[in-house]
């Protein structure tokens, strides 16, 4: 049991609280777009918990939005809603399709990839009021952008010195340097697909730093067989520059990994292993990763079906999944079963074990419907789920 652990869950147009009793999880509460002063969160398709654990903030992928939350850590995470920010109103742009938020670990800036207007939004934060001021946007093909075509997801390095952004239509990543004063960027390159034997992009999605700083890792969720992706880039922790690793294919042993939809990954707190979601092939594919080098050594892979032989059925749909503070646990969320998973992790081995399920619409639980993002907060006690509407 994680003793004290608690559970954010969000929803397309609502949220759900979860808190750990005497199972992992147990349900608190839900919050709803348009309800109860809630906005800005229809088609809700990322979340974040803000490092200082004092707030959490949402993008509405239908309401072309990013929203504020406060969290109180003294009543089991509870959510009140302070503010929405919307595409095209009192001067915020960027925002359109909004598809995913990331918090500098200095807690300074909010950044937002706007996915229909190919741009990465730049908020500062205010880290007492958790309220955001728009500073400015990057747009592809603007002022010598480039690979934001579809921009998709965004991380900051832990220096907080980089932020990388992929474009899903570019089947790029893009680097950008920091200003460690006002955190606004500058571009400073790109890494597409078939150029400078960059090869396994595809269709980028998600992308994770190593805790060392040392190694970025791109998810390529294409949904052709053979075509999803780990894509691996080594970081020069002066500049934030990057250089091509390799990529690890699906099926690159034979059967396994099974990457087809890679659409989530996570690396654990000892930087040891890394942990990827797949939507097609409905698994969870388990990592080694070589410190040195960056490369990864498959270990482990959890599947719907094994052999047309039903092993976790739940995990049909597998999408999103964040690994609890502690390293002792995954949450693994699946959109296709509305269902929320938690394993517990061999710190030594990295092997993941099923211990608990929850289900939309089951023993009370509300707000799992079509899953698209989980996070835990940094302080292990919350942990966030996003949805985005049929």
């Amino acid at each position: 049991m994680i003793a004290g652990m608690m559970i954010v869950l969000l929803g397309a147009g609502f949220w759900s609280v979860s808190a750990v009793t005497d199972t992992y999880l147990g349900f608190v509460e839900a919050e709803i777009d348009n309800s109860g002063g809630a906005d800005g969160i229809n088609g809700s398709w990322s979340v974040e918990v803000s490092p200082d654990g004092r707030h959490v903030y949402v993008v509405g992928s239908i309401g072309d939005a990013v929203a504020v939350f406060a969290r109180d850590t003294a009543d089991q995470g509870k959510l009140t809603f302070l503010q929405a920010y919307f595409d095209g109103s009192g001067g915020v742009d960027g925002l359109n399709k909004a598809t995913d938020v990331a918090i500098s670990p200095d807690n300074m800036n909010v950044y937002v990839t706007g996915r229909d207007d190919d741009a990465l939004a730049v908020f500062t934060r205010d880290t007492v009021s958790g309220m955001l001021t728009f500073e400015e946007q990057h747009r592809d093909g603007a002022g010598g952008v480039d690979g934001l075509d579809g921009a998709y997801a965004v991380t900051v390095s832990p220096d907080n010195k980089n932020v990388y952004v992929t474009g899903e239509n570019d089947s790029a990543v893009t680097v950008f340097a920091r200003s460690l004063i006002s955190g606004t960027l500058t571009f400073m390159e790109v890494h597409k697909d078939g150029v400078g034997g960059v090869t396994g992009l595809g269709v980028t999605r998600e992308i994770v730093v190593s805790p060392d700083g040392a190694f970025v890792y791109v998810v390529n969720g294409a949904n052709t067989a053979g075509d999803g992706a780990v894509v691996t880039f080594s970081r020069d922790t002066t500049t934030g520059a990057l250089t091509f690793v390799e990529a690890v294919m699906d099926d690159a042993f034979g059967t396994t990994p099974a990457l087809s939809g890679a659409s989530s990954v996570a690396i654990s707190g000892d930087g040891r292993y890394l942990y990827v979601a797949s939507r097609i092939d409905d698994a969870v594919t388990v990592f080694r990763r070589d410190p040195d080098t960056g490369r990864l050594f498959f270990v482990q892979q959890l599947e719907a079906t094994i052999g047309g032989t039903a092993s976790i059925s739940s995990l049909n749909g597998a999408t999103a999944l964040d690994i609890t503070p502690d390293d002792k646990t995954v949450i693994v969320g699946s959109d296709l079963t509305d269902t929320l998973h938690v394993f517990v992790r061999n710190p030594t081995t990295g092997l993941l074990f099923l211990v608990e399920t929850h289900v939309d619409n089951m023993a009370g639980v509300d707000g799992l419907e079509y899953i698209k993002a989980v996070n835990v907060s940094p302080d292990g006690d919350n942990c966030v789920r996003g949805r985005f509407c049929r």
